[in-house]
């Protein structure tokens, strides 16, 4: 990541551009210390020197340093070139870089120059992919250039939202229920973009490259195909009812042991979120993990023709989006989607307890590699809940008896961890590298988080939720070590359909049987959560209208030693802060 400075000898920008770029698997250039010249003059001054190579321009350097920092994966090299003269250096030395995790010294980054997070702001529209031209972008989707240069080079990435637009990037204006990127793409072409995929071509800048097509969505995902199969990496697809990004974490931090690997990000798992992970991926990675969902019959086809996996992940098979799909037998079917596209070189991960097994083994080429607590080829013995998780042993035959020490709690984080390992496996990491990627695996917010506060420990499994993941967190808070009570809040559960009424009575039964000391549900939907529990059981059931109110029950009614579950509730933020 390096930029030049102003007022200095311009021959030689182009010169550092051509270094930087025959010398690294990516590049980003920003701005450095521009002095009396234009930023962005300076940095199309470096570009022209840059072949038809891997780079991204970002010229804000707080935002370059913290996406180079959060792109970098284990093993990686990561140079911030500069003369160091900026607040943000000063304050943020390399003996940081070294000792802090990456996310971290990203966030630092982005805090010291006053912008929101780097991951919302750039991280979901940056692609190394390498340089087309306008020309060459029309030939891989099938566009019409009907304007502006069709040699101009887009080097910037790809972008969906026009707010945050790299410069040289491709916008993409996509449309959607509340909006309708179209109407933004004049904007796009007059600030940053150096071309734009759209359906209209009207006011658009002259210097902007206009590329005429019917879907811009479709446009996209031609385009990430394309480069997907630009790519030599081995590819993990993974999809499920529950779990799906909890085990792509752990996927990923297993996989990175041994491997460059790239993961989704976020929740970008659908068929935009998808496309635009796989346009992140550089020629350079190994491996990568994509996270694929659905809730409508029909959806993951595309998705799996897009990624390729050779490698499949069945998380689980449960009752989320039973209202567009109807009964967990079509949930099935669909998922078993993602079985179906694998060859026959590859291999099929599921837990050795999912109700349809047998319908994963005959859908697939693949081999299949079950997995489970004392059950599959996969196993977990001995498993013990610990303060700071769960320990077990993996066991794998003629391979492994390895102690893991998972950082996160619940036995059905245990089966997550065991899928992850066995991806591991058949990736070829050895034994040490899978059980270290387990321990050191950090999981994406608001699943099971463990945190104290005043005393009370608080887990947070706030992202979301369906009667299968919600009776799992409940089972975990009843085996948590608890010297006070046990407190589960919980709110609706959507996608249910006509299966809505029976999956929250359901959740109220589990919570009665399991003798939690209280559970609170919040909103009219979820009271038939605690409405289901009998008014003389040991477990106290109460329902609030809203989040504020419940918040306010639970600080005069919580004491150190208490555990608080919050399960698809919005009371954490505002309760948390008392």
């Amino acid at each position: 990541m390096f930029g030049c400075g102003g007022d200095r000898d311009r021959g030689k920008r182009p010169l550092m551009g051509a270094a930087a770029a025959r010398l690294s698997d990516a590049c980003i250039v920003t701005s450095d210390n521009p002095r009396s010249e234009e930023p962005l003059s300076i940095i199309s001054q470096i570009a022209a020197g840059m072949p038809e190579g891997r780079y991204a321009i970002i010229p804000d350097r707080a935002r370059a340093i913290a996406t180079a920092i959060e792109q970098a994966r284990l093993g990686d090299i990561v140079l911030i070139a500069g003369k160091g003269h900026e607040k943000i250096t000063r304050n943020f030395p390399p003996a940081a870089l070294i000792s802090a995790t990456p996310r971290k010294c990203a966030a630092t980054c982005s805090s010291r120059n006053g912008k929101n997070s780097p991951r919302h702001n750039t991280l979901f529209h940056l692609s190394f992919m390498i340089s087309l031209t306008a020309h060459g972008i029309c030939n891989i989707i099938g566009g019409k250039l009907v304007s502006g240069p069709f040699d101009r080079v887009a080097s910037g990435g790809v972008c969906t939202d026009s707010r945050h637009l790299p410069p040289h990037a491709v916008f993409f204006a996509l449309g959607g229920e509340k909006f309708d990127g179209n109407l933004f793409a004049p904007e796009a072409s007059r600030t940053a973009a150096a071309a734009v995929v759209s359906r209209v071509e009207e006011g658009m800048a002259p210097s902007c490259a206009v590329i005429l097509v019917e879907d811009t969505l479709e446009a996209l995902q031609r385009l990430a195909a394309w480069w997907r199969s630009e790519l030599t990496l081995t590819v993990i697809g993974l999809t499920g009812s529950n779990g799906k990004t909890s085990t792509k974490d752990l996927t990923a931090s297993v996989l990175s042991q041994g491997l460059r690997t790239i993961a989704t990000q976020g929740n970008l798992n659908n068929h935009i979120g998808v496309p635009l992970s796989i346009l992140r991926a550089a020629p350079s990675d190994e491996a990568a993990v994509w996270e694929m969902g659905m809730n409508h019959s029909g959806e993951l086809a595309p998705l799996c023709e897009m990624t390729r996996p050779k490698i499949g992940i069945i998380t689980s098979i449960g009752t989320s989006h039973m209202e567009y799909l109807g009964s967990r037998e079509n949930i099935a079917r669909e998922k078993c989607t993602l079985a179906h596209c694998l060859p026959e070189d590859g291999f099929m991960i599921f837990p050795a307890d999912c109700d349809y097994a047998d319908m994963i083994r005959q859908s697939t080429r693949a081999a299949c590699i079950d997995c489970g607590i004392g059950a599959g080829t996969v196993r977990a013995e001995n498993p013990v809940s610990t303060e700071n998780g769960t320990r077990f042993i993996l066991s794998i035959p003629d391979f492994c008896r390895e102690e893991v020490e998972l950082p996160v709690h619940g036995r059905h984080m245990v089966t997550n961890a065991l899928l992850a390992a066995a991806a591991g496996w058949v990736a070829g990491l050895a034994k040490e590298q899978i059980a270290s990627g387990l321990t050191q695996a950090r999981l994406t917010g608001g699943r099971l988080h463990c945190s104290r506060i005043n005393g009370i420990l608080v887990v947070d499994d706030t992202y979301n939720a369906n009667p299968d993941s919600m009776q799992a967190a409940l089972r975990t808070l009843a085996e948590l070590s608890c010297a006070g009570r046990r407190f589960a809040v919980l709110g609706r559960m959507g996608e249910l359909g006509v299966f809505s009424e029976e999956g929250h009575v359901l959740v109220g039964r589990t919570a009665e049987e399991l003798r939690l000391d209280c559970v609170v549900s919040v909103g009219t939907d979820a009271a038939r959560i605690t409405d289901a529990i009998s008014p003389n059981s040991f477990t106290q059931r109460l329902n609030f209208s809203s989040a504020e109110e419940a918040a306010e029950w639970l600080r005069s009614h919580t004491a150190p030693g208490d555990i608080v579950l919050f399960s698809k509730a919005a009371v954490l933020p505002g309760w948390s802060k008392s």
